[in-house]
C-alpha cells in the first residue's frame, strides 16, 4: 500500500466519538474530507464529518457513535493512501523530493534532506557538504521538478540562498 503520514489523533472531543486532530501535512483539505478512508493501527476509518476548532481538525467516523469507542486511539498516527490524493504521474508531494539533487545556472547546490511546512510557505532543506540552506517552495524560485532524473532547477535569482 502506499500508506502516508497525515496526522495524529491527539483526543477526543465530546462523548459522541468525535476526535480531535493535528496535521502539517501540505494537503489537509484534500485528506481530510468526508468519505475518505483514514488508517489508524492498521484499521480504516472513513471520515463521515469534518469541521475545525482552532488549529484542530474534528473528525467523526462513520459508525463510531460513544467516546468508549475510539478513546484508545488517542496519540496515534493517520494514514492515507497517496493515490486517493495524487493524481498522476506529474503530481508531487513534497516528502518526494527528498534526495533530489537542487541545480542552479548549471551548478549543483546540493541535495534535498528535508522539507518543513510551516503553514505559511514550505520549505525545502538542502544539503551542500554539511552546509544546509532553505529553499522556499513557490514557483518564482524552482523553475522545474524532473521526477524522473531526481532533479530541481532553482532560478537565478534563487542562487542567493546558496550563500
Amino acid at each position: 500500500m502506499d500508506e502516508i503520514f497525515v496526522g495524529k489523533l491527539v483526543n477526543t472531543r465530546g462523548l459522541k466519538g468525535e476526535v480531535k486532530v493535528i496535521s502539517n501535512f501540505e494537503r489537509k483539505d484534500d485528506v481530510f474530507v468526508k468519505g475518505r478512508y483514514l488508517y489508524i493501527n492498521g484499521r480504516s476509518y472513513v471520515v463521515d464529518n469534518v469541521s475545525h476548532n482552532k488549529n484542530f481538525i474534528l473528525l467523526h467516523f462513520i459508525g463510531i457513535n460513544d467516546i468508549n469507542e475510539i478513546e484508545f486511539l488517542k496519540g496515534s498516527d493517520i494514514y492515507a493512501l497517496k493515490s486517493d490524493f495524487v493524481s498522476d504521474e506529474s503530481d508531487y508531494l513534497y516528502s518526494d523530493l527528498i534526495g533530489f539533487e537542487v541545480v542552479c545556472k548549471g551548478n549543483t547546490y546540493g541535495i534535498v534532506n528535508d522539507f518543513q511546512n510551516n503553514g505559511v510557505n514550505p520549505l525545502l532543506e538542502v544539503d551542500n557538504d554539511g552546509k544546509t540552506s532553505y529553499i522556499p517552495v513557490n514557483s518564482n524560485l524552482i523553475e522545474n521538478v524532473d521526477l524522473e532524473n531526481k532533479k530541481i532547477t532553482v532560478s537565478e535569482s534563487g542562487e542567493g540562498l546558496f550563500v
